[in-house]
């Protein structure tokens, strides 16, 4: 089976496989972390915690950082690169995905960097490595926030 990452709905939908030709062969979706701040007063032993939490006292957590690899190939150089330039295009402009491989929904989307390297001798295939940074929560399909 082929995971994939998409954005929109119904006829809409843009898929990483099918639209881009990337082939998904790596995912790390990072820990979610909680923001924590502490403060050291002078002649005072240890640190004062300030973490700021919401009105359940639940900590406010930071950004997910997710990274994905990609195989893309193409009969010619000219192909993948063209390939390549809407792959990167679309994901510079991505918001909100759905992942396959997790079945859940990630908003707050922001593409942090898109790295590319050619692999084989005569530069028909690309492994892109690609960093997003999303809101620490995922959707799961039926709504459960994770």
């Amino acid at each position: 089976m082929s995971y994939y990452i998409s954005t929109g709905t119904g006829a809409s939908t843009e898929r990483s496989d099918t639209t881009y030709g990337l082939t998904m062969t790596n995912a790390n979706y990072g820990e979610v972390k909680a923001r924590t701040t502490y403060v050291t007063l002078p002649y005072r032993q240890g640190a004062i915690d300030c973490t700021p939490t919401d009105a359940g006292g639940k900590p406010y957590m930071e950004r997910r950082t997710i990274t994905f690899e990609f195989l893309a190939q193409s009969s010619t150089v000219s192909g993948l690169n063209a390939a390549l330039g809407q792959a990167r295009a679309w994901l510079a402009g991505m918001t909100t995905f759905y992942d396959s491989f997790q079945d859940a929904t990630f908003t707050g989307v922001r593409l942090e960097s898109c790295k590319d390297e050619y692999v084989g001798q005569f530069c028909r295939a690309c492994k892109l490595t690609v960093v997003l940074t999303a809101d620490p929560y995922m959707t799961v399909t039926g709504g459960t926030r994770l």
